[in-house]
């Protein structure tokens, strides 16, 4: 296949087999949901050619587009950060990503100077085919939460204020009662996953904890616990304060696996026999003394039981962007020349309806597009 049309430039990124424990998607989905960091600041992927191909994308992102490296197949991508702003560029940007290799790198190109756009397709990202029920990025610094897939159940504020996220921004809950109160559209299932990455500030002492979520599942400073058959369950570990931790549990039909992960304290999971069905979560945070204090990034709910090594690369890809990625030179497709006005023709001593001939000039304007006999 053909570079897409009008493209200048691509960036290269390759994945690393090191940190992904089985090829993506493993469960007969379309694709996995991924994510790609390249942030100046933070000094993610800030290598290769990430400078020049973020200074050379159009402010509105119109001309951007991805593909595999091999087919050239189209990826969906969404944006989360977007700054071109020296000292503080950043492209945060979420991805349909159809493979990922357990064992050799996975290379897909982002394109510049691509014409058609805009290419930004958010419910690709997480199509609703695949099992995504709701997907919040949790970026907005004011209004309610975007819900990427095609459900639109998007997250309603409910006094969290934009703060640093693990990917791109995040939300700060105080302990005044703020939470993001999700929906309970999607009703009770018979299998599920969800995950959300948590950053817990204090310890509220009581025998709830921390919590994160009401109604079913609520994550807490040092774990989970969730609503069975009108009585709780708990899955708690010693968990150090403002670390990033990665929280979640997969659901079967039969049992509950819940997890806490972060990179100081590690591993941990629990398995719970259950039946029936499963409770969907109701919020972030919730409306009592009890809740979350810390801040809260990337919700995830799916209607599917994802496998362990699933949950585990979204780890990966979300908890060490750097060490998930690497991004190539930038790689320029053909040369860029802007059209020669009149004045410049003449300065180079070319005139279209003459007999003197200027070598050095004449190249000069057929590299402008302009051909002929002079």
């Amino acid at each position: 296949m053909a570079d897409p049309a009008g493209a200048t430039h691509y960036l290269s990124i390759a994945s690393n087999p090191a940190v992904i424990p089985a090829n993506m998607p493993d469960d007969g989905s379309s694709v996995f949901a991924g994510d790609l960091v390249i942030d100046e600041a933070a000094a993610t992927n800030w290598e290769g050619g990430a400078a020049t191909f973020i200074n050379g994308l159009a402010a509105d992102l119109s001309d951007l587009r991805v593909t595999s490296d091999d087919t050239l197949v189209e990826i969906a991508w969404g944006v989360k950060q977007f700054s071109q702003v020296g000292g503080s560029r950043k492209l945060i940007v979420g991805l349909g990503l159809p493979a990922l290799d357990g064992a050799a790198a996975t290379t897909y190109r982002l394109y510049r100077g691509c014409t058609g756009g805009p290419f930004e397709d958010k419910a690709g990202v997480c199509p609703v085919a695949d099992g995504y029920l709701q997907y919040l990025a949790l970026e907005e610094a004011a209004g309610n939460f975007d819900d990427w897939t095609t459900n639109g159940y998007d997250g309603v504020r409910n006094g969290p204020t934009v703060a640093a996220g693990l990917i791109g921004q995040g939300q700060q809950l105080d302990a005044n009662n703020e939470h993001v109160l999700l929906t309970s559209a999607y009703g009770l299932k018979t299998a599920a996953t969800w995950t959300l990455w948590i950053k817990p500030a204090v310890l509220n002492g009581n025998d709830y904890g921390t919590r994160g979520y009401r109604q079913g599942h609520m994550c807490r400073e040092n774990g989970i616990r969730w609503l069975e058959n009108n009585a709780f369950r708990d899955a708690a570990w010693p968990t150090t304060l403002n670390t990033w931790t990665y929280i979640g549990y997969r659901y079967d039909g039969t049992n509950y696996t819940a997890w806490r992960r972060n990179a100081v304290d590690g591993y941990d999971s629990v398995l719970h026999a259950k039946g029936t069905n499963c409770y969907a979560p109701s919020s972030i945070g919730e409306n009592s003394a009890d809740t979350l204090v810390g801040i809260a990034d990337e919700h995830v709910f799916e209607s599917v039981c994802r496998t362990e090594n699933w949950v585990m690369t979204r780890y990966a890809c979300q908890g060490d962007n750097g060490g998930f990625w690497t991004v190539g030179a930038e790689e320029q497709l053909r040369e860029v020349v802007p059209p020669l006005h009149l004045g410049e023709i003449a300065r180079q001593g070319i005139y279209l309806h003459g007999l003197e001939r200027n070598t050095i000039g004449l190249r000069a304007l057929q590299r402008s597009g302009i051909h002929g006999k002079c």
